[in-house]
């Protein structure tokens, strides 16, 4: 089964796995690769061409994908199918998918066109969600993004006895099945970025939070590594 993601009061993310999750702090993976985010091991790579400090080159996820991240800030995992940053200090993260499933709350892919518009309209009809703020928006080296936020509807009923709030709402999978759901409390900000290639493909960028003061300032702390956001050549 895929582990699901739920934001808590707490430790800001836990984790859950099997069929009736559990909540758990936040941490890699264990078949995760983690990166550690500091000048030093960039500029002893050499093979590796001179980079700025704080820049990352993603390997394992998107490769080539480049961001560059303030001094407190380190890479927390990176793997195939996700790459999250974040402040050196516990709290709200950032995360990387690409070619995520929306899925129903059972988990099963509901079949959603692999693009911003369709993939952003599904989520505003989803009577279990308030999809607000949509806007356009341009970042990192001319990479056009639609933006939404996200959070759990007044009207929506939890259907996992062991949710650390009280409700979850699962609604997307990554490419291998990890399975993500908001809890009611969580606030979430999607980047939805189109991915020129033979197939298209969707990175979405994701900000979550537990309430309005750290959604602010992972906000806030994600804004100069969004405008450092370079994409690398198109996938096939």
């Amino acid at each position: 089964m895929a582990r699901v993601l739920v934001l808590v009061a707490i430790l800001s993310v836990g984790a859950c796995s099997g069929a009736a999750p559990t909540a758990a702090p936040a941490s890699p993976g264990p078949t995760a690769t983690t990166l550690a985010a500091t000048s030093s091991e960039v500029a002893s790579a050499s093979v590796a061409p001179t980079r700025a400090p704080g820049m990352i080159v993603t390997t394992a996820f998107f490769p080539g994908l480049t961001v560059t991240l303030p001094p407190d800030w380190h890479v927390v995992e990176q793997g195939s199918e996700e790459f999250i940053i974040g402040p050196t200090a516990n709290g709200p993260v950032v995360k990387f998918w690409l070619d995520p499933r929306l899925v129903d709350r059972k988990g099963n892919p509901v079949g959603v066109p692999n693009t911003p518009a369709a993939f952003a309209g599904w989520l505003a009809k989803d009577p279990d969600l308030v999809v607000s703020g949509q806007k356009s928006a341009v970042i990192g080296s001319g990479i056009q993004a639609s933006v939404l936020d996200l959070a759990v509807s007044v009207a929506a009923v939890n259907s996992d006895p062991d949710c650390p709030t009280d409700v979850c709402v699962a609604f997307i999978k990554l490419s291998r099945g990890t399975g993500y759901a908001v809890g009611r409390g969580g606030l979430l900000r999607f980047y939805l970025v189109s991915v020129a290639a033979a197939t298209p493909h969707l990175l979405v960028i994701d900000h979550d939070a537990f309430g309005q003061a750290q959604f602010a300032t992972i906000t806030k702390g994600a804004a100069p590594v969004l405008e450092s956001l370079i994409l690398p050549s198109p996938l096939s």
